[in-house]
């Protein structure tokens, strides 16, 4: 592995960004010094004070908050510190809230207040936005775009400087009292020590420390050799990634991770120390498509009997994949974060956010998200993976794709498609060159939610599902709603041949909001098995709370909603990907940040 410090990326790292080395327990003041007289145009004070207000737990118009700093890494030795901006929609929100800005290491979990009149306050100090020790102003929920919290010119003055760690800004609206969280966005950043450039081949285990980051500056860059040429040879590799490490894709280079056969990746973050692959691009200049992405080559059966010895196979000079063991194993994948890649090297040749080809049920993947790829957000190419809590956000194709006889299942996933030429939340094939052929595509799904763009002008809106090509499929406990074509659409008789022996089915599941609810190649058939009443579907409004808000969607059930009513559910408590009677469990590892 080659090490660099790449000075182009250090140079884009370190523009626009204040240096100023403060030590960790100094106040950093404000660069604006914001008395009551001159709070900001956006503030405007509520009347209420505290003790009037009883929230309800989940509420349609909830203020929605996004927090982005410029960089997710910024290098400790050159005392660079983040801009740090929020974009909030108040959202006709009708009560007052409060403000509360702070700092947080995310690994002991200590926490410094920010406020106009104090910047970063002492340990222990707890003040509202605005310096109001233990009485926070109340005022009605500001709506703005991109304020600019901490930085050069920032209203609260610059961010700390802190040795090399992982740390995180969150933005909190409160009730009046300040004592009840309503609306909250975080935004991580790590200080690091080097940045490591990788290309090639890694060819002997190794970690990929959390300190650095590490950027994939070849397309591809394979762990375990390069099975295509050989040179070097594919061996068995390790690639171990510590929890919270950023690893970051050239755009110029067309970065790409791919691990062969027999390798193995174990990128397993946790819900404050997530593994986050990215675009080398800074805020404002993040798009899709700007890097590869990540594959994961392994040795599980697929149905196109050419592929396994085939080095050309997969996508993205990826190399071959597919084999007979189903229980094979590539490893890792936990609370793993893959965003803006999906390079375009041809017209047919496009990768997707997470590709798993020929994978085996012994990977473990759970916890991921992908969001803005310009392909399919996750797709599997035969094999026996398992995923579960699965978020696929802002995909410029389908959300979850399968070919090639996936046999797997998905246990709690959200799709929302967002942008503008978003196609389908599912795309099932068994194999576009036999229909027949086997293993076949048969996924089974259960505990998912899916919001298309319905009404949208000008966007590609496809169906919730587009299940083709002699796919089956076992589907329960779905919400699919807002797709513009339709909620199902299933194509072939093949297709149509596995509904009837029961190998494709839609079980207690909510279709609301498109027009038709399905449409294919037999109607009839789809629609007595969609309006059988042994299915127990339901054609009612889920009531999802704000599912297409453009800053932060929320597709929590309601008070009310069939989706919360246990009775709906079969043999489960709930319709959907989001548990209503639980914590949010996408809170804090994700991201919404478009750019």
């Amino acid at each position: 592995m080659r090490r660099s410090l790449t000075l182009a990326l250090a140079a884009a790292l370190c523009c626009g960004i204040l240096s100023a080395a403060v030590p960790a327990d100094a106040k950093v003041r404000s660069m604006v010094d914001v008395a009551p007289a001159a709070l900001p145009d956006w503030v405007h004070p509520a009347t209420s004070h505290a003790g009037d207000l009883k929230l309800a737990p989940q509420v349609a118009n909830r203020p929605a908050v996004l927090l982005e700093t410029d960089y997710y890494v910024y290098p400790y030795a050159g005392g660079d510190t983040p801009t740090v901006v929020a974009t909030i929609d108040g959202n006709g929100y009708a009560e007052p809230v409060t403000m509360f800005l702070y700092w947080q290491n995310r690994v002991t979990h200590e926490r410094r207040y920010i406020s106009a009149t104090g910047g970063l306050e002492d340990r222990g100090v707890v003040t509202d936005l605005f310096g109001t020790d233990g009485s926070p102003l109340p005022l009605w929920a500001p709506s703005f775009t991109d304020f600019v919290f901490l930085g050069p010119n920032g209203a609260f003055g610059p961010g700390p400087d802190n040795p090399t760690g992982h740390y995180e800004f969150i933005l909190e609206l409160r009730d009046a009292t300040g004592s009840t969280v309503i609306a909250s966005d975080n935004a991580m950043y790590n200080h690091i020590d080097e940045i490591v450039t990788v290309t090639g081949s890694i060819t002997e285990d190794t970690v990929w420390t959390a300190n650095n980051v590490y950027l994939l500056g070849s397309a591809p860059v394979y762990v375990g050799g390069n099975p295509i040429t050989g040179s070097p040879a594919p061996t068995p590799t390790n690639l171990f990634i510590e929890p919270g490490t950023v690893i970051l894709g050239s755009t110029a280079d067309q970065g790409t991770l791919v691990v062969i056969q027999d390798s193995k990746i174990f990128a397993t973050g946790t819900p404050s120390l997530p593994i986050i692959f990215s675009s080398v691009q800074p805020l404002g200049g993040r798009a899709a498509g700007d890097w590869g992405g990540l594959v994961l080559n392994g040795r599980a059966p697929v149905n196109d009997p050419t592929i396994p010895t085939n080095p050309d196979a997969g996508e993205g000079a990826s190399g071959p994949f597919g084999g007979d063991n189903p229980n094979d194993s590539s490893g890792v994948l936990q609370y793993v974060r893959v965003e803006f890649a999906g390079i375009r090297f041809s017209d047919t040749n496009e990768l997707n956010g997470i590709a798993l080809q020929g994978v085996g049920s012994g990977t473990v993947i759970d916890h991921v998200m992908v969001a803005f790829n310009q392909d399919d957000g996750i797709e599997f190419f035969g094999g026996t993976a398992n995923a579960s809590y699965v978020f696929i956000y802002g995909a410029r194709d389908d959300s979850i794709d399968c070919t090639l006889g996936w046999t797997g299942r998905i246990d709690n996933a959200v799709v929302i498609q967002r942008g503008d030429d978003g196609d389908n939340g599912f795309e099932w094939d068994n194999w576009e060159f036999g229909f027949d052929f086997t293993p076949r595509s048969m996924p089974q799904v259960t505990n998912v939610t899916l919001v298309g763009l319905k009404d949208v002008p000008g966007v590609e809106n496809g169906s919730g599902g587009r299940l083709r090509n002699g796919t089956a499929g076992l589907i329960t406990n779905a919400i699919w709603t807002n797709f513009g074509r339709s909620g199902l659409r299933i194509q072939t008789s093949e297709s149509m041949g596995e509904i009837t022996n029961g190998n494709l089915n839609i079980a207690n599941s909510i279709i609301f909001g498109v027009d038709p609810i399905y449409e294919g190649d037999d109607d009839q058939i789809i629609g007595a098995m969609v309006e059988s009443p042994a299915n127990g579907n339901i054609f009612s409004d889920p009531m999802l709370a704000d599912p297409l808000n453009p800053v932060k969607p929320d597709i929590t059930p309601l008070p009310g909603s069939p989706a919360a009513d246990a009775a709906n559910a079969g043999n489960l408590d709930y319709i959907g990907g989001v548990d209503p009677n639980a914590p949010w469990i996408y809170e804090g590892w994700t991201s919404f940040s478009d750019n």
